[in-house]
């Protein structure tokens, strides 16, 4: 974080959770946050509070670390089995 409290850092968890679930982490100045906090309080209509809660304990006990590597090798494996269907189905000429 830079000392004068003016980078505002984000990142997204773009649907890697569930397709419904589209969550931002921010990281800033507590005077920016909480400026943030309330604004998206007042306009926040598609991620309830609930769910930003029920998703904070998963990123600060490493529990998304297991559930990338495990998404990983579930994505590595569908991704495999299309490129073998796509060897069989497909026509040589596309």
């Amino acid at each position: 974080m830079d000392a004068d409290g003016h980078v505002i850092y984000i990142k997204r968890f773009s649907k890697f959770l569930s397709s419904g679930c589209r969550i931002d982490v921010l990281t800033a100045s507590s005077s920016i946050v909480n400026r943030l906090i309330a604004t998206k309080c007042n306009s926040d209509l598609r991620n309830p509070l609930l769910t930003q809660k029920a998703l904070l304990p998963f990123v600060q006990l490493d529990f998304m670390k297991k559930h990338l590597k495990n998404m990983n090798s579930t994505l590595l494996k569908k991704r495999n089995l299309a490129l073998d269907l796509l060897k069989e189905y497909m026509p040589r000429t596309v």
